[in-house]
């Protein structure tokens, strides 16, 4: 069987996306115009897990970010820093039959080879659903950021703020 694969991400995966997003994350659910808008707004951190057939079994949005803050939840940034040393990494989901198939392992070592690259900078995300174990094993940490507190509270009671410096 020939495996999925990490792409760039394009305004024809969006209703894939929408699916997974939808699956992975229900209690945090996105309107679609968020989606396009991060892909608009820095398409070289949005990749998509395609099969073969090209259904989109998963997706990675990521963008530069201020390090120590968070974007409201289901809300348009309007714009992106232009010098930012942060990766912000909005969403990381999968659909059910694509997971424990390392293709985690593979998006993530792709962003950390970029963030190596630039010779410094953190790559920072927001830990829900009761991930912060898998994140803690990919090398981040949480950030207990008393300015975040009320920021998370969104995202739900197990939300943590994670950073992974390079």
């Amino acid at each position: 069987m020939t495996r999925a694969i990490w792409r760039q991400m394009s305004d024809k995966d969006i209703d894939g996306v929408m699916a997974v997003a939808e699956q992975a994350f229900p209690d945090h659910p996105e309107e679609v115009a968020v989606f396009k808008e991060r892909l608009a707004l820095y398409p070289a951190g949005c990749f998509a897990l395609a099969d073969p057939s090209d259904t989109i079994l998963g997706y990675c949005i990521s963008y530069p970010w201020e390090l120590g803050a968070i974007p409201p939840l289901n809300s348009p940034l309007g714009t992106v820093p232009k010098e930012s040393a942060t990766l912000y990494l909005h969403d990381l989901a999968l659909h059910h039959d694509a997971r424990s198939q390392g293709y985690t392992k593979e998006i993530l070592h792709r962003l950390d080879e970029k963030m190596a690259q630039q010779n410094g900078g953190a790559i920072a995300l927001v830990s829900v659903n009761s991930s912060v174990p898998f994140w803690e094993s990919n090398g981040f940490v949480v950030q207990s950021t008393p300015a975040l507190t009320k920021k998370l509270e969104s995202y739900g009671a197990d939300a943590r703020y994670m950073v992974k410096n390079f």
